[in-house]
């Protein structure tokens, strides 16, 4: 699915956020999950953002795939009859993410 990109395109830091320098990057919330196939690159850019000053918050649930956030009010289960708590709490930590961030913004 990937491979039809040429290299170049993944290397432009304009596409690819761990190719570019992130100083001065917004504060930024990153979720992921170790099922994800792009978990290592969440955590990468997370490190990186980090480590060019960023403020950065992270959230990784465990064991399940990709777009589990869109999983969330329960489309997943069966009749769907239950929400994805890993999704609502994902959710959750979003909403607070930026709460404390707009306040924090709002202050300076």
């Amino acid at each position: 699915e990937l491979g039809h990109w040429p290299i170049e395109f993944w290397s432009n830091p304009q596409i690819n956020p761990l190719t570019a320098n992130l100083t001065g990057v917004p504060p930024l919330f990153v979720v992921s999950s170790t099922g994800d196939y792009y978990e290592d690159d969440a955590r990468a850019l997370a490190q990186l953002a980090c480590q060019s000053s960023g403020d950065v918050e992270t959230y990784v649930a465990e064991g399940l795939w990709h777009c589990f956030l869109e999983y969330s009010d329960g489309a997943c289960r069966e009749n769907g009859s239950e929400p994805l708590l890993e999704g609502l709490e994902a959710y959750g930590r979003w909403q607070s993410f930026v709460e404390r961030t707009a306040a924090k913004y709002k202050k300076s």
